[in-house]
């Protein structure tokens, strides 16, 4: 009659037609001496049947979500939250594009943090603006290396940058490294993927085991990963090859510090591979030892839209697309050393009013080879880039 089942495959509940037809059958039954009681949806009785029947719905609907809320596999927003908290696994919110930027000028000048009442800024061609992350003085070498986020947050910097604030012993900057582009909010299943990660974190001398202590511990990281090769040959899973005997960790975001620091607590020095090498010191016998890990380059991930126009095709269908191709590309976790898949894609933009056949493919050679999916190395890290949209005639 409530149309909610608690089974060993989980809770099964009817569907509001379903429970409408039970409530009808209880009410003729209970009033069949009477005769045939009248319950089309336009009578007293059937407006009646109806409303139990919504009635019963919502709260089977509620009693679901409340269940879902207490395992991990089905939390969503608060309900994971609080889940994630019990293990000190916390949501990251949204993170700002950052880039690192050398500021040239006389030594001793201060470069100026956010919390600065004036702090320094640069600007990109699109006159999105960039503040100092944190104070930091010019060397006697007459440069510092400083980080500057996008103040507007996780958004698409077109480059060409120029000094934004006047300051005196500030002269010019020069950018080598590229522009890392931020994310939204961490969504529920990213957010779940670290919950289960977490459990990989205990132990101490794999690379799962150091890219989940990463992902999980050390502030502004992205995503880490990691591979490694115990043979006598070189492993070359993609194009990125390891050498033998050897392990190497991604990792995207985060200090230099802070992750060589983790490493070398949690790996014994075996060869280490990377395109960074941080010198760390060992508090007990105060040696120093190099740490060595990749930094990845940013590879911008290209879509093919194809669509057969319509007659009621929108007229901010491209709009559309490029949001909903951006909301695909942000729900997942991974950045590095994962592929993606053009079937996501097509399947979100399928519900698509107005459009009679999708198809999608993806690139991460600037367009020149496109394909169902495509593969990302432990060298680089995908970012969102361009989004091209065919409309075909019917």
């Amino acid at each position: 009659m409530l149309g909610f089942n608690i089974t060993n495959n989980g809770v099964i509940l009817d569907s509001e037609a379903q429970l409408r037809r039970a409530r009808e059958l209880s009410k003729k039954t209970a009033y069949s001496r009477l005769g045939e009681l009248n319950t089309d949806p336009a009578t007293p009785n059937g407006q009646e049947i109806t409303a139990e029947a919504a009635l019963i719905n919502n709260m089977n609907q509620t009693l679901l979500w409340a269940l879902n809320q207490l395992s991990p596999n089905t939390a969503s927003g608060q309900g994971l939250d609080f889940i994630c908290s019990i293990l000190g696994i916390v949501r990251r919110p949204a993170t700002a594009t950052q880039l690192l930027v050398r500021c040239n000028g006389a030594p001793g000048t201060i470069i100026r943090g956010r919390l600065d009442s004036n702090p320094s800024k640069i600007q990109d061609a699109t006159s999105q603006i960039f503040t100092a992350t944190s104070n930091t003085t010019i060397t006697p070498q007459g440069y510092a290396n400083v980080t500057f986020s996008a103040d507007n947050g996780a958004v698409e910097s077109m480059g060409n940058f120029t000094i934004s604030t006047i300051q005196a012993g500030w002269e010019s900057i020069d950018i080598s490294e590229p522009v890392i582009t931020g994310m939204p909010a961490e969504s529920d299943s990213a957010l779940r993927n670290r919950y289960l990660s977490v459990f990989n974190q205990v132990g101490s001398g794999t690379t799962s085991n150091i890219s989940a202590y990463i992902n999980n511990n050390v502030p502004d990281v992205i995503y880490a990963v990691g591979d490694e090769n115990s043979t006598g040959t070189n492993k070359t899973p993609f194009k990125y090859t390891i050498a033998p005997n050897t392990f190497v960790i991604s990792v995207l975001g985060g200090k230099d510090a802070d992750i060589a620091k983790v490493i070398y607590d949690r790996k014994s020095l075996a060869n280490m591979q990377g395109n960074t090498a941080i010198p760390v010191i060992d508090p007990i016998n105060n040696r120093t030892y190099m740490i060595m890990f990749l930094r990845p380059a940013a590879v911008p991930l290209s879509v093919q839209v194809n669509i057969t126009e319509s007659l009621t095709l929108p007229s901010d269908i491209n709009n559309q697309i490029n949001q909903i191709c951006q909301n695909v590309f942000n729900t997942q976790f991974e950045r590095i050393y994962t592929r993606y898949f053009s079937s996501k894609f097509q399947s979100a933009l399928s519900s698509l009013q107005g459009i009679n056949q999708v198809s999608v493919q993806l690139s991460i050679d600037g367009g020149d080879t496109w394909q169902d999916s495509v593969q990302y190395d432990l060298d680089q890290y995908a970012n969102f880039g361009s989004i091209q949209i065919n409309i075909n005639e019917e």
